[in-house]
């Protein structure tokens, strides 16, 4: 982020910025808002950057684009390379194994710029929600900022081009008219954008441009001029109102960016706008101290090595940090920072010579994305290779039902069947999702992502079958599909399924503060009822869901049992699986458990809820995979050889394939 040595106030916002986040990241609960400082460094580059580019474009008319960029290589990458490369080796040698692929992976995108892309993809998969956020996750904003370094001039250069044809219009007005049209079109999109999908929203570039137009537009205006009691005033309204209280009132569930990003954006702006000062009552003036101006001097260096540092040690704890560790954590990386700065970032950005030549410049930029590359992928490939060969290791296991592999150990009453063996592999296991069998169905359609979630419509097409399910829910349903699946296959059922992650398909969604996901789930609830009531070839409807997160919905649910049973139908409640403690990952804990039998079990406790209550109230049958998954009061997350869980709570495909016998027998419930 671009060093201004006349803006002393502007270090000094750079300094809250970047405390903001460190503090956030460190404990979220103190400053919940604190995400916002990613905003301010957002509208503090578009204000320095514009003004750089304007300074150029009104002197000589035009942009020296590649000088532009091999400046912004010099000043950035040094750093980025630097800590990029420390990180993937603290993945490889200090992370789980489990841990390691979606991290490396991370860090490849995040070489080249691109991650706030990956980041926003991953974000709409329901499934990938459960993620532990990588080592490099902070890079999507410095993407973000990349990306507007690319843009941005060429913006300016298409205003200067547009202007050179028109009498009419100045450079600076042409230039504005420019940045106006970015601010109300990108302002427009992310109104739109976080309302539909606000995960991906978060990340995504074009619902951020407008922060970087807000401090360009800024840059095109005269300083203004206040009264010195006046700028104290407004210095402070704006902080406080704008930054302060944002940060503390703010919190994971404010559909942000949206029109609420504005908040800290005007804030900040004004700040820019007004301009430092004097005053030993102004914020500007509190700002300029030492302490807080030498942690705006290094606040680059010091967002590059916070999040990795926080990552490694939660990691090594197997907790957050607490006060102690927090301190700890801030400390060290203030001191990385500093000699960064010292022995990295200045000693590139001020080299003489050869180095200040774009050819060398653009070289070394490509050399150090091709070493993270070259540390990341081969390693990535020899993960997914075990991935595979754990696949083909499993497959002729799991298509035995006479043997004693996953849930076959339990029907088959295999002696040691949680005894940990060659088989349980945690990171193969933690991407052993549903999604390749769901997809192996030519009749399993997947919607495009609607309000933050994606929706699967299955049909198997058996329409001579003898007996047709429909099995509903929210991801516990799909995560169950292969078993249902593969039962399906082996007694030809017509099998059928609708499911929406955290939706269950007759009510209101899990507990969220974004009503464009309460209104899609309304809307497909009320589709799916229809259809349930509607199609003639349903015998039995299996209802599966993950009961523990949803209010009390006895009444709804009673209903509707009562009209599918008028229609002629058997309906089921299969009962959600049961769940790991609270924190708990299963292949994470496998993965470090030193347990060879029973490892990483829990207590069984399965209270009654009012699915329970609504069983009662309407005769509908009941099938309970407990009776597979726990004994003697504890519930397993190892059975038969391979992992029961992919999470804390979804089936891997893998097991779930081995539960097909059981799950066979549901409509007999």
């Amino acid at each position: 982020m671009p060093q201004s040595a006349l803006r002393l106030d502007i270090q000094g916002l750079r300094a809250v910025a970047v405390a903001l986040i460190i503090v956030f990241h460190l404990t979220p609960k103190t400053i919940p808002g604190g995400y916002i400082g990613v905003d301010v460094f957002f509208v503090l580059s578009g204000y320095l950057i514009t003004a750089h580019l304007l300074r150029e474009a009104l002197s000589t008319g035009s942009i020296r684009l590649l000088e532009f960029w091999a400046r912004r290589v010099r000043r950035l990458l040094p750093a980025a390379i630097l800590v990029l490369t420390v990180s993937a080796l603290a993945v490889i040698f200090l992370l789980p194994q489990t841990l390691q692929e979606q991290n490396l992976i991370e860090i490849a995108f995040a070489s080249f710029y691109a991650l706030n892309w990956r980041l926003a993809s991953d974000s709409v998969d329901y499934l990938a929600t459960d993620n532990v956020p990588s080592i490099a996750q902070h890079y999507w904003s410095l993407s973000v900022e990349e990306q507007f370094y690319i843009v941005w001039p060429i913006i300016i250069l298409f205003a200067l081009w547009a202007t050179a044809r028109s009498s009419r219009i100045g450079q600076r007005w042409g230039i504005g008219a420019a940045l106006v049209v970015v601010f109300a079109t990108s302002l427009a999109f992310s109104v739109i954008e976080t309302a539909r999908s606000q995960p991906s929203a978060y990340f995504v570039t074009t619902t951020r441009a407008w922060e970087f137009a807000a401090g360009g537009l800024i840059a095109l205006l005269p300083m203004v001029r206040l009264p010195r009691l006046v700028h104290t005033v407004v210095g402070w309204i704006a902080l406080l109102l704008g930054v302060i209280a944002p940060a503390f009132l703010f919190h994971a569930s404010t559909p942000f960016p949206g029109w609420v990003a504005l908040v800290p954006v005007l804030g900040i702006a004004v700040l820019i706008w007004i301009g430092d000062s004097d005053d030993a009552w102004s914020p500007q003036y509190l700002l300029k101290h030492g302490p807080i101006q030498l942690l705006g001097d290094v606040s680059y260096s010091a967002y590059l090595w916070h999040w990795p540092i926080i990552i490694v040690i939660t990691s090594l704890l197997g907790r957050s940090p607490g006060w102690i560790w927090g301190s700890a954590i801030f400390a060290t990386t203030v001191v990385l920072a500093i000699a960064t700065k010292s022995l990295v970032e200045d000693p590139v950005r001020r080299a003489p010579g050869f180095l200040r030549l774009r050819v060398p410049t653009f070289g070394l930029m490509v050399a150090g994305i091709a070493t993270i590359l070259t540390i990341t992928l081969p390693q990535v490939a020899s993960l997914r290779g075990q991935a595979q060969d754990y696949v083909d290791i499993v497959a002729e296991q799991s298509a035995d039902t006479t043997g004693c592999f996953g849930a076959y150990a339990i029907l088959n009453s295999c002696p040691d069947p949680y005894a940990m063996t060659l088989t349980v592999n945690p990171a193969a296991s933690k991407s052993d999702g549903p999604w390749a069998f769901i997809e192996s169905y030519e009749g399993c359609t997947t919607s495009d992502e609607i309000a933050g979630s994606f929706e699967y419509d299955c049909d198997t097409g058996r329409e001579d079958a003898e007996l047709s399910v429909m099995l509903v829910g929210d991801s516990q349903a799909y995560s169950a599909f292969p078993a249902f699946g593969t039962a399906a296959d082996a007694q030809g059922w017509d099998l059928h399924m609708l499911s929406r992650a955290s939706c269950p398909g007759f009510g209101p969604t899990v507990d969220t503060a974004i009503p464009e996901e309460e209104d899609r789930c309304a809307e497909w609830s009320i589709e799916v009822q229809q259809r349930l009531l509607d199609h003639d070839r349903i015998d039995v409807v299996v209802f599966l869901f993950r009961e523990s997160v949803y209010p009390d919905m006895t009444s709804e649910m009673t209903q509707l049992v009562t009209s599918l049973e008028d229609a002629g139908k058997r309906v089921i409640f299969m009962r959600q699986a049961p769940e790991a403690g609270p924190g708990v990952n299963a292949p994470d804990c496998i993965e470090v458990s030193t347990e060879t039998d029973s490892p990483c079990a829990w207590e069984a406790v399965q209270a009654d809820n009012w699915v329970s209550a609504a069983i009662a109230a309407t005769g509908a049958g009941e099938a309970n995979p407990w009776d597979v998954l726990c004994h003697d009061g504890l519930c397993e997350s190892v059975i038969g050889g391979t992992l029961v869980y992919r999470d804390s709570n979804h089936y891997t495909a893998t097991f779930g394939r081995t539960l097909a016998p059981d799950f066979g027998q549901v409509w007999w419930a």
